[in-house]
């Protein structure tokens, strides 16, 4: 099917759903060397991008992951499309506030240079071994409230398409479909991108992937969390509706910042930052990040009636030392 479809893109025509499910059912199965893949995605140009595609994509490769844990508990995935690695880990912050909350916050990375998921490093440099042997369906790790795991570089989506996407030198639709793997069938989701047509775009797809609840964020200045200093564009949906509006830290009770004042100079001062703020020994703008993106995470998994709500939900585990707690209860057993 891979041949004939990009055929048909030479020659201008738009595949259907079925025919893009058929060509990523072929990649995730070996069955698509690398430079049919690549010209696929090639071809493809701004299609990569378009509901259809991504959620083609997304479908035929969390069909390929092997032992899926179906949670039955409240459950978010706080993922972002850029890594941000200039700055504060706000989406480490967010999964730790939301696992102290009874919100099970869902992660996964690989361990490989080639593809590496920032927050597992920085809690690694707290002494956390994500190596260890668990038994991710144990009444022990579910009560964790903190689904963090290491997916094996054997899968299907690592093994065919990620090297692909590694070497290609414009964002395509893989670069989307690493974010949405997650072993962990989250119900909520939060979710950061740069633009706000795709933020639209990824309500859609979430609304198709059977999500609960989610919360789309754009800033329009690629970055994919609330802008520290400016409105950020909020797509939310739930109940087979998007609601859509416009959020600024103003409105939420906290004072503007400069993305300068949100940066960190590497890993061990991300570390560093962060235990300063679950110690609550606030540290300014990086704080206030946390818990205005926490609070997002809280309101749409239903944890807070309003974004207020949320705010002074997230504020009040820091400040009683349940944030603290939680992570002290996780490095014991990630150890």
């Amino acid at each position: 099917m891979i041949n004939d479809v990009i055929n048909n893109l030479l020659d201008g025509s738009i595949p259907s759903e079925t025919q893009l499910r058929e060509c990523f059912d072929e990649i995730f199965s070996g069955l698509a060397d690398d430079v049919r893949i690549s010209s696929f995605l090639s071809l493809l140009n701004d299609l990569n991008f378009s509901q259809n595609v991504l959620l083609s994509a997304i479908l035929a490769s969390n069909n390929q992951l092997k032992n899926k844990v179906n949670l039955n508990i409240d459950s978010i995935e706080n993922i972002s499309f850029v890594n941000s690695f200039g700055c504060v880990d706000i989406s480490l912050l967010q999964d730790l506030i939301c696992s102290a909350g009874d919100l099970c916050a869902c992660k996964y990375s690989f361990n490989s240079p080639l593809c590496v998921n920032n927050s597992f490093k920085i809690l690694e440099l707290l002494g956390f071994n994500f190596e260890k042997e668990i038994d991710y369906n144990s009444c022990e790790f579910e009560k964790l409230n903190f689904n963090y795991a290491y997916l094996s570089n054997e899968i299907p989506y690592f093994k065919y398409a990620e090297p692909i996407r590694a070497k290609l030198p414009f964002k395509n639709v893989f670069s989307y479909v690493l974010k949405m793997l997650n072993p962990f069938s989250s119900k909520n989701l939060f979710l950061g991108v740069s633009d706000r047509n795709f933020a639209n775009t990824m309500a859609n797809v979430a609304l198709k992937l059977n999500k609960e609840n989610s919360i789309i964020v754009s800033s329009d200045n690629d970055f994919d969390y609330i802008y520290p200093n400016g409105e950020t564009y909020i797509a939310e949906a739930w109940k087979n509706k998007i609601f859509t509006y416009v959020i600024t830290p103003e409105l939420l009770g906290f004072d503007s910042a400069q993305i300068s004042e949100i940066e960190v100079e590497n890993n061990e001062q991300n570390a560093s930052d962060i235990l300063n703020i679950i110690e609550n020994k606030d540290i300014g703008a990086k704080y206030s990040m946390a818990i205005m993106n926490s609070a997002l995470s809280l309101y749409i998994s239903k944890k807070a009636e309003s974004l207020i709500d949320g705010v002074n939900l997230a504020k009040s585990l820091i400040s009683s030392g349940k944030v603290k707690e939680k992570f002290e209860q996780l490095k014991n057993f990630y150890s």
